[in-house]
């Protein structure tokens, strides 16, 4: 199939619960082969479908989650810890790319899977890690979901709410997928780079080093002085990038990063011009300075008008803004349909899988992302050439 830059690639990942089967998942968009090892016992997050998710299915196997995070992937089942099972290993690597995990790196070495090792046995192999905390400090090795790494640990977790209230309820995953994207990109990097010099690379990231770097504004803002957390919709940074609830019960976020420049519109949308010479308002100081008085003219604004009267008014007056939607509104999305971003596919009993695709398009946007369940177990170790 075109647009499969990775198309060749092979690619080893030795990957539990989400964040390296995430990254082993883009690769495999992008083209790549990619095996999973598992442990005889299987990946854990094969059977956690009940516990997570709710599901009541006869097949304890039966995970939706699982095998979306899993596409395009084949598995095999090795005793890593058995001196057949680690030559297995040995003899597929020898066939590979890119090597993945998100094991600590204490139990990778231990299992001599580490870059020290791997690198003189394989000097073209790309060997890429990821942890919850880093390869140094006191927590590295630390368990680290991205509960714990990418949200608890980072401020994410607790200075985004409302202020005042309980730390958020996470989502399961969502640190995972991100990092695992990233790696994903680092893989590519590391790829093109040995193209010139002919050698492998060692590529790391953290669920809590993407966290804080996805936080990079806030971080520099709130320890400079310049921009506390946590704060109140109330009383928000700027009054022109905040969210009202219309009339209908509908939420609208709008994204004003020009003060100056859409205030005096603003003034005209709600119907109040005399506003634009209002000193405590008509600057953008002023209007941080005063952001808790503006935020109650426009909350009571927005309160008097639905949501499609809105949604036309702020497009009039070229104002970024979205309603506030649900997840559950995301399979009828116009938008997410219309970019291929959500479709269904089969899961291995043939039931219907809402499945999410990577975000990188190479040139099919109209088609949707190519899809192979090859999700079965290998028993026995097998050794694989590259023929």
């Amino acid at each position: 199939m075109m647009h499969q830059p990775l198309k060749g690639i092979r690619v080893v990942e030795l990957g539990i619960w989400a964040a390296a089967p995430m990254c082993g998942k883009v690769l495999g968009d992008w083209g790549a082969d990619v095996i999973k090892v598992e442990s005889l016992g299987g990946d854990p997050s094969r059977t956690s479908g009940a516990a997570n998710y709710g599901l009541k299915v006869g097949d304890p196997y039966e995970n939706p989650a699982y095998e979306n995070r899993n596409l395009n992937t084949r598995s095999i089942t090795l005793d890593l810890k058995s001196e057949e099972g680690l030559q297995a290993m040995y003899d597929l690597l020898a066939t590979a790319d890119v090597f993945v995990t998100n094991m600590r790196l204490k139990a990778i070495t231990k299992l001599k899977l580490d870059y020290e090792t791997l690198a003189p046995m394989f000097p073209r192999l790309v060997w890429a890690s990821l942890d919850g905390f880093g390869p140094l400090g006191p927590q590295k090795d630390d368990p680290g979901f991205d509960i714990v790494a990418f949200f608890a640990g980072t401020g994410l977790m607790i200075d985004y709410c409302e202020a005042d209230t309980a730390p958020m309820n996470p989502a399961i995953a969502f640190g995972d997928f991100t990092t695992g994207g990233t790696l994903a990109g680092g893989i590519a990097a590391a790829l093109f780079q040995r193209e010139k010099t002919g050698k492998g690379e060692k590529v790391m990231i953290s669920l809590m080093g993407q966290s804080l770097y996805n936080q990079a504004n806030t971080i520099m803002t709130a320890n400079m002085g310049i921009d506390p957390y946590p704060k109140s919709r109330k009383k928000p940074s700027s009054p022109l990038i905040n969210s009202f609830r219309c009339k209908d019960g509908e939420w609208v976020m709008v994204s004003m990063l020009d003060y100056n420049r859409y205030y005096p519109a603003v003034c005209d949308m709600i119907g109040r011009p005399d506003m634009k010479d209002d000193t405590r308002f008509n600057d953008i100081l002023a209007g941080k300075a005063n952001s808790a008085a503006l935020t109650e003219i426009l909350d009571a604004w927005f309160a008097q008008h639905d949501y499609a009267e809105v949604d036309h008014l702020l497009q009039q007056a070229d104002i970024a803004h979205n309603r506030i939607k649900h997840l559950t509104d995301m399979p009828d999305d116009p938008q997410a349909k219309a970019n291929n971003y959500i479709y269904w596919a089969p899961s291995r009993n043939g039931t219907p899988m809402l499945c999410v695709a990577s975000p990188i398009k190479f040139g099919n946007m109209d088609l949707p992302p190519p899809i192979n369940l090859q999700l079965c177990w290998v028993k026995t170790p097998r050794r694989f050439s590259r023929s």
